[in-house]
């Protein structure tokens, strides 16, 4: 159309204005160049874009089904809880509770007589040491009835000897272990300020103190000493202690003593005890005749 208006018989031409375009002007004398088309023209022309097939996948109702039971976690795991036990030094055992349906919930481990409260995390996981109070340990974890349990084979379980203080409630107990001789605050003393590890029980040079349970529930103490290998001679002290506070004193407290006993079991003496009046917060009551000291014949 461009060339047929801008003919060479014509000495002037005009092409009309379009709105992105300006007037073009020639002589007949001037060569001729291409006409400029109007900007408009300038874009491209595209294919339109392909209809893709839809990729989002409409739920189903056996999908719906399968989110609403309750066998199933919020984050698609099975609801059915796992407890796991893992053979550690010195005759302990690491259990591990994996629950996914049970989340921020508390959960009792029992192992024998000895209980402890914990609180399952926002995955509904757990985990504590407890002392193997038995060759073959078999370890509970209770929902309020639901009970999940496993076992485990220790055989140097009895070459520890294991004293436990159990209490229900905050920190009031403190179990204090006088090693052969020590005195308070010495390295001998083993306390929760200076609990050591149990690698110094493998080595039967001392014994060390595990404290559990998060100070809301059930909880306890355990002094822990290797008597089946230790070469040490003498006498361990053992006292239990009460701290008189401002949450305790004045109170009546319940207190269960666990001890090794020659024959490879656990004796259980259980005791009640009213704190001192709030006037002497800060006191510490020492409870008489709860526990037995250890006498080291050496190996």
């Amino acid at each position: 159309l461009m060339q047929t208006i801008l003919v060479e018989e014509t000495p002037l031409a005009t092409v009309d204005e379009m709105p992105d375009a300006a007037p073009i002007l020639r002589s007949a004398d001037q060569p001729r160049t291409l006409p400029t088309p109007p900007a408009a023209t300038l874009v491209p022309l595209l294919p339109p874009p392909p209809v893709m097939p839809g990729r989002v996948h409409k739920p189903s109702p056996d999908d719906i089904e399968a989110r609403d039971d309750a066998r199933m976690s919020p984050f698609g795991f099975d609801c059915d809880p796992d407890l796991t036990l893992t053979r550690r030094d010195a005759a302990m055992i690491e259990a591990r509770l994996n629950a996914p349906c049970d989340r921020n919930r508390v959960v009792v481990f029992r192992h024998g007589p000895l209980e402890i409260e914990l609180m399952t995390d926002a995955y509904g996981r757990a985990s504590t040491m407890l002392p193997a109070l038995e060759v073959k340990a078999v370890v509970a974890a209770d929902f309020g009835g639901r009970v999940v349990q496993a076992s485990e084979h220790l055989p140097d379980a009895r070459a520890f000897s294991r004293v436990v203080i159990l209490w229900e409630g905050p920190q009031i107990f403190r179990m204090n272990a006088y090693e052969l001789g020590a005195k308070r605050g010495e390295s001998g003393h083993i306390w929760s300020g200076s609990a050591k590890t149990p690698s110094r029980a493998m080595r039967g040079t001392g014994g060390f103190l595990l404290g559990l349970g998060d100070g809301t529930g059930k909880s306890a103490e355990i002094y822990t000493f290797p008597t089946g290998h230790s070469p040490l001679r003498g006498v361990i002290e053992l006292v239990v202690e009460a701290d008189v506070s401002e949450d305790t004193c004045g109170r009546m407290s319940r207190a269960t003593a666990l001890q090794s006993n020659p024959l490879g079991g656990m004796t259980s003496t259980d005791v009640r005890v009213t704190l001192p009046a709030c006037d002497r917060v800060g006191d510490v009551m020492e409870l008489k005749n709860l526990v037995h000291d250890m006498r080291l014949a050496g190996r």
